[in-house]
């Protein structure tokens, strides 16, 4: 374990206790590793958070501790581990899919109801997080890319569409990914560059390709939006416009889902897609050929069921 995974892992133990108690310099960090601190920490981790990711955490402390003191004895803190990990139940996501048609249909809808009255603040923010869920739901990276994007950078204008183009040092997989963004999104994402992203910067000027720096602004800070920030919104707009509120990541699982219901028989659109790791699957379902010849199947299958 590195040294800085290390640190998170143990960071977020280690803030709980300090809300309770100073901590000691001349206390090593695993002696608040105790039972009573320990149980306190879980409790509020089972207030908090899914029963799988509370016995996550405990284990992660665990495998914290151990690093940070191999000698010390802590059988009583597997067992907790064993326990938590016994009883998590993961949450069925299966009634809160939704197929990808209609997820785009739902962004395209948010945006929409912004061209029909003048540009404003508020208009802004429910465009922005409209094209937010159709991109997504057309182009399913994951969140840590797609909160991230750069106009002219790693979303670029090719011709007559737009393509998100991630390097192999900025995808989890290490492979380098790059999907043309299907042409029916183009006018939306012009109107939004043109029209309602310099909104949200206070009124700079950055007109379509002409437009740099973070795809998705902030209305608050003028800036490049956080990681949770488009995940609270993508997850709140869903809820507004089709009455379930889904996170990014089941973006992918309803891409996924979707393959399966709709091509079958191309049993390795969804691996590519979602560039996922597959033995089974020869490594030239992972080049960029294959890739994007998956996201452009991908995006005539979503305007088919449209």
């Amino acid at each position: 374990m590195s040294r800085q995974e290390l640190q998170r892992r143990y960071s977020y133990f280690l803030s709980f206790v300090a809300r309770s108690e100073p901590l000691r310099d001349n206390l090593s960090p695993a002696a608040y590793v105790t039972p009573d601190r320990v149980h306190a920490y879980c409790e509020q981790l089972q207030r908090n958070v899914s029963s799988v990711t509370s016995a996550g955490s405990i284990r992660k402390l665990l495998d914290a501790a151990r690093a940070l003191a191999p000698k010390q004895d802590f059988g009583w803190l597997v067992e907790l581990a064993l326990d938590l990990e016994f009883l998590a139940e993961p949450k069925d996501k299966r009634a809160r899919i939704r197929e990808t048609p209609v997820l785009v249909e739902a962004g395209l809808s948010l945006f929409q109801g912004t061209l029909c009255r003048s540009p404003s603040f508020r208009s802004a923010r429910v465009a922005r997080d409209g094209l937010m869920v159709a991109l997504l739901a057309h182009c399913p990276i994951r969140l840590k890319n797609f909160a991230s994007l750069m106009i002219g950078q790693n979303f670029c204008r090719e011709g007559d569409h737009w393509a998100i183009i991630l390097s192999e040092h900025e995808t989890k997989s290490r492979r380098p990914d790059e999907r043309p963004v299907p042409t029916v999104l183009a006018p939306y994402i012009e109107a939004y560059l043109e029209h309602f992203r310099p909104l949200l910067l206070g009124g700079e000027r950055g007109r379509g390709s002409e437009a740099a720096g973070p795809l998705w602004i902030s209305g608050q800070t003028r800036e490049g939006m956080s990681y949770s920030a488009v995940q609270r919104a993508i997850t709140l707009r869903t809820q507004e416009a089709i009455g379930v509120a889904l996170s990014p990541h089941l973006f992918r699982s309803a891409a996924a889902s979707t393959v399966a219901a709709h091509a079958g028989e191309r049993p390795h659109m969804a691996s590519a897609l979602l560039q996922h790791t597959d033995p089974r699957v020869t490594e030239l379902h992972y080049n960029r050929a294959s890739s994007v010849h998956a996201v452009k199947a991908y995006g005539r299958l979503i305007q088919d069921l449209r």
